[in-house]
């Protein structure tokens, strides 16, 4: 806390510009605003805020926590489930889901062979690594059968980022499908 004294300091009536400092309105920092794609995106949807907190509770619970060494999945929220429209109505669909123990290369592809091959790449790396990533891919739904291949759902904007252990060594990531 700042003494009277220096309050008095260098100015004219005293206050040390602490008057000024405490109305003055800052800009905003970049740190600070939404990001020009979610404020554009905002504006254009409309709606209140609690509707566009709403859509964006929706959209970061869709999450799966994935082993490093196969990016097999370990864990899936309910909502994930949902997105890929897998049942969740009894707690043995949510803990035996299809989703489980799959390789998470499995479940993304591309527009053609090409593409898959170079978002699989870019998943693996960033999983390998322990780096940050966003990448839009296409989802695929899981396999219903050993020798089978699901359907392409819809498309889907992962967002990877890394869980390190004490060490710092990547040992897992989440996973949000957004």
């Amino acid at each position: 806390t700042p003494s009277q004294h220096d309050l008095n300091t260098n100015t004219k009536n005293g206050n040390g510009g602490l008057m000024k400092r405490l109305f003055v309105r800052r800009k905003p920092s970049a740190s600070q605003s939404l990001g020009r794609t979610a404020e554009v995106e905002a504006r254009r949807a409309g709606g209140t805020i609690e509707e566009h907190m709403d859509d964006f509770a929706t959209t970061y619970s869709r999450l799966a926590l994935i082993k490093r060494e196969k990016r097999e999945v370990l864990f899936v929220t309910s909502s994930l489930l949902e997105y890929f429209d897998l049942p969740i109505n009894t707690p043995q669909q949510i803990y035996e889901s299809a989703l489980l123990h799959t390789d998470l290369l499995s479940l993304i592809c591309g527009e053609d062979r090409a593409e898959t091959k170079r978002l699989r790449a870019s998943v693996q790396e960033a999983i390998r690594t322990g780096k940050t990533l966003k990448i839009a891919v296409k989802i695929r739904q899981p396999a219903r059968s050993l020798f089978g291949s699901g359907a392409v759902l819809k498309s889907s904007v992962l967002h990877i980022s890394p869980m390190k252990d004490v060490e710092n060594n990547p040992s897992a990531a989440i996973v949000v499908f957004a």
